[in-house]
């Protein structure tokens, strides 16, 4: 692609979501099959442990917190079901907009695993059909939400088959995107197999292969297929733009505006363990990216990382930040500060600071005895001005690119931040690391003065005495 993709490093993330729909317990039940029954040929499933998850509309709303946004949760829940507000509490989400209703129960999706395996499901619901006063019960308390607080985003997610048992009436939809529309606030539509044409007027409809059958008729294969039917959504449903997510082969958009469509394949294969969940990761992502102004090659690349993450794990999961952020560079304070927050917090932080100019093997044993320190390894850079002022007008022999592109590589580097200052005091500072760590001709004593805030000091012998310094003396004899 021509554009270069942003970080996820870049976004802003100080919005506010809100995600309206149905929400599913996933429990995910994992066991053995010993042996077959003794009154009928089947599998005996013994159960040795189980969890149990947020799934569906709360689902969404857990990524988007994962990306450390605000986001809020609108849906129906039973009178005595306790467990979606419990599982909310435990994540510090919001329970502001569960809507108790009498006979009502939420989904519960229990998937039976031998290993990574899901050898069946069985779900559990008490149908309950959406009538006028529930819909007004739902409609105020969105109304309470829509004013109180200031929404960047509504996220529509219907996972219900059957329409009537749905949240997302065409009464409820209506109001939403009509009220959405009055004050220009993004609304992005996952749809399961119901009337699409209560959506009309959204901002983006994300569907798959299955829902455009539904709705078009057509499974897409070819690309002029997916073209065709992305270009059919936005017209039918008076969008901006549609997304089509195609599993193993990626991910396309079609932006009305311009009229381009694209088809965004994966960057690379990826095994998936349990599909259970991307969407909503893609949702989530969506949402985000949307928000910040990034083009959408550049969302759907992200959304496809994000996504394949999310299908490599076993159940119901949320993305790993971290694993997706895709650029190793941390180029301002700004992306700097986000790093921090996105990190996870049972993480250990490790931090190291030099110039890495004529890399060489003592430079390569140096960073893997680091990153043996803790969990994430962060190198504080000199930049090319830094190091002159340090070591005089002849050095660096390597320019910044050069030295940036060896550690990019490097196998033990999580993230490197170049600095222009003599010594990175801001970046450990911001950081907080949990372990310093330094070479042999450094003493705990000069770093605690130059950075009094670490929190522990390690100084590493690695590299048997190599030095840039030795190899230059030894360039120059030869």
């Amino acid at each position: 692609m021509d554009e270069k993709d942003p970080s996820a490093l870049s976004l802003n993330l100080n919005h506010r979501f809100l995600v309206i729909g149905d929400v599913i317990l996933d429990v995910d039940k994992f066991g053995d099959i010993p042996q077959v029954a003794n009154e009928a040929p089947v599998p005996i499933f013994v159960e040795t442990k189980s969890d149990v998850r947020l799934g569906g509309a709360a689902n969404v709303v857990h990524n988007l917190s994962a990306f450390h946004c605000e986001a809020d949760l609108l849906t129906a829940i039973g009178e005595e079901d306790v467990v979606v507000a419990q599982e909310l509490e435990r994540r510090e989400l919001s329970t502001d907009g569960l809507v108790a209703i009498p006979g009502y129960s939420t989904l519960r999706a229990n998937r039976f695993f031998c290993g990574t395996q899901i050898v069946f499901r069985h779900d559990e619901l008490k149908n309950v059909e959406i009538t006028p006063d529930i819909e007004q019960r739902l409609l105020s308390v969105f109304q309470k939400l829509f004013q109180e607080r200031k929404y960047s985003a509504i996220v529509l997610a219907e996972y219900r088959l059957n329409t009537k048992l749905s949240i997302l009436t065409k009464t409820v939809v209506d109001h939403i995107i009509r009220e959405a529309r009055k004050k220009n606030i993004l609304t992005i539509v996952d749809p399961k197999r119901g009337d699409y044409n209560i959506f009309k007027g959204a901002t983006l409809v994300k569907a798959n292969r299955a829902d455009v059958r539904h709705f078009l008729g057509i499974y897409p294969e070819t690309e002029c297929e997916v073209e065709q039917v992305s270009k059919e959504f936005v017209k039918q449903l008076d969008l901006k733009m549609s997304i089509v997510t195609l599993a193993a082969d990626g991910m396309a958009f079609y932006y009305q505006e311009t009229e381009r469509f694209q088809m965004i394949p994966h960057a690379e294969r990826t095994r998936a363990t349990d599909a259970t969940g991307a969407g909503d990761t893609v949702s989530a992502v969506l949402a985000i990216c949307l928000i910040n102004g990034w083009p959408l090659p550049s969302i759907c690349r992200l959304a496809n990382r994000c996504a394949a993450n999310a299908a490599s794990n076993v159940g119901t999961t949320i993305v790993s930040v971290i694993d997706v952020i895709g650029n190793k560079v941390v180029s301002s304070v700004a992306e700097l500060a986000n790093l921090k927050r996105l990190l996870p917090k049972d993480c250990k932080i490790i931090t190291t600071s030099g110039c890495f100019d004529l890399f060489h093997y003592g430079h390569i044993e140096f960073l893997m005895k680091a990153k043996e320190c803790g969990d994430i390894l962060i190198v504080a850079l000199n930049t090319d001005e830094s190091v002159r002022m340090l070591k005089g007008e002849t050095r660096p022999v390597c320019p910044l690119s050069d030295r940036l592109a060896h550690l990019v590589e490097s196998r033990y580097v999580d993230f490197i931040v170049p600095f222009s200052e003599e010594t990175p005091s801001w970046i450990l500072q911001m950081l907080e690391p949990d372990v310093h760590v330094k070479g042999a001709d450094y003493s705990e004593a000069d770093a605690r003065r130059r950075h009094p805030y670490i929190r522990e000091f390690r100084s590493l012998e690695a590299g048997g005495g190599r030095s840039t310094t030795k190899l230059i003396s030894r360039i120059k004899q030869i």
